[in-house]
């Protein structure tokens, strides 16, 4: 309990509407707490019950993504950042640049002893989880919407596919893309 209230004070901490003295008014605590919000909402509805939270480290994986991934966001866009060969831009080689820093801020954060609020999962859940949570907020990154769109239209609109969701046969992959495009 200690470390889930050190988790989350220090990520609302780090959400702050002021980031490197420049306002931020969007990508704050109530934008992360709106987008966990939502995808609560969605993972409580009855058709996402039998998609994604048939698995509850993927639930879990949902919920700190849709509230990390803008974690200490700078206030700038991707292309502003490699506009500016900025660090960030020169560190994740100009692809998906504040999404795999948000990614990483949020590994991080897990890691610190006093905010792992994951140390009791194993070795193979706790790679599971990271993947999740990695994927989740890279999908976030909007110069790649159209893909996961694309994706998700392929797999919504497939005579078999409907056919297996008729069924409630996901794949990992089925449920990941159906969050990925929630979140």
């Amino acid at each position: 309990q200690h470390k889930l209230m050190a988790f989350l004070a220090t990520a609302d901490d780090n959400y702050s509407d002021a980031v490197h003295g420049a306002l931020n008014p969007y990508h704050c605590t109530r934008h992360a707490a709106d987008v966990a919000q939502t995808m609560t909402c969605f993972l409580l509805q009855e058709k996402m019950a039998t998609i994604c939270t048939d698995n509850p480290l993927r639930t879990f994986a949902a919920l700190i993504a849709s509230m990390m991934h803008d974690f200490r966001h700078r206030g700038v866009t991707n292309n502003f950042l490699i506009t500016a060969e900025d660090e960030l831009a020169t560190l994740h080689n100009d692809a998906s640049v504040l999404e795999r820093f948000h990614a990483a801020e949020t590994w991080r954060l897990l890691q610190a002893p006093e905010c792992c609020i994951i140390e009791n999962l194993d070795v193979q859940d706790r790679k599971a989880f990271r993947r999740m949570c990695i994927e989740l907020i890279l999908a976030t990154d909007l110069s790649l919407s159209f893909q996961y769109i694309t994706r998700f239209e392929t797999l919504a609109g497939s005579t078999s596919r409907q056919a297996a969701m008729a069924d409630a046969q996901y794949s990992e992959q089925d449920a990941q893309l159906v969050l990925q495009m929630v979140l």
